[in-house]
């Protein structure tokens, strides 16, 4: 059978059952089906809307700590150990880098060199990175590790 006959075949197959369908339906098919009458009192008594009268609340916090110990997200639900900072909190403590501010905006992958472009979201100037090259002003704490496709991993 050629292509274009077995298309036309299905088609007028598809055609001939709506229509038939549409006819059934002018002629009675799921005419059974009513709304519920507008005024309430109207109502068989043995059917009442008990879902209006109470509104769902939800239960206690008390009754969520079970959930709460148990994080959803972790593979075995065990609670993600906190690291605590055993250096001194005196002169020997390491200052920590500024929190990085900026938008990956393009990554530029070729053979021979990696790029990441980067808008710094306090000045809005652009910047154009290498691997292993550090951030531009106040963001100079970080520097870039790793590009792949869809991503851009900075250390600082």
């Amino acid at each position: 059978m050629i292509p274009t006959k077995r298309i036309t075949m299905i088609l007028g197959s598809l055609v001939a059952t709506l229509a038939g369908l549409g006819s059934a339906q002018q002629f009675g098919l799921g005419d059974g089906y009513t709304l519920l009458p507008a005024d309430p009192k109207a109502t068989n008594a043995g059917v009442a809307l008990a879902l209006d009268r109470q509104p769902f609340q939800l239960a206690s916090w008390g009754e969520y700590t079970a959930i709460l110990d148990h994080p959803v997200f972790n593979e075995s639900r065990e609670p993600t150990p906190v690291e605590e900072n055993l250096a001194g909190e005196g002169a020997n403590a390491e200052p920590t880098a500024q929190p990085i501010n900026v938008t990956l905006t393009s990554i530029i992958i070729t053979p021979k060199l990696k790029l990441a472009i980067v808008r710094d979201n306090n000045s809005g100037k652009s910047q154009v990175v290498k691997i292993g090259m550090p951030l531009d002003a106040e963001q100079n704490g970080w520097k870039l590790v790793e590009v792949s496709p869809r991503a851009a991993v900075f250390e600082g």
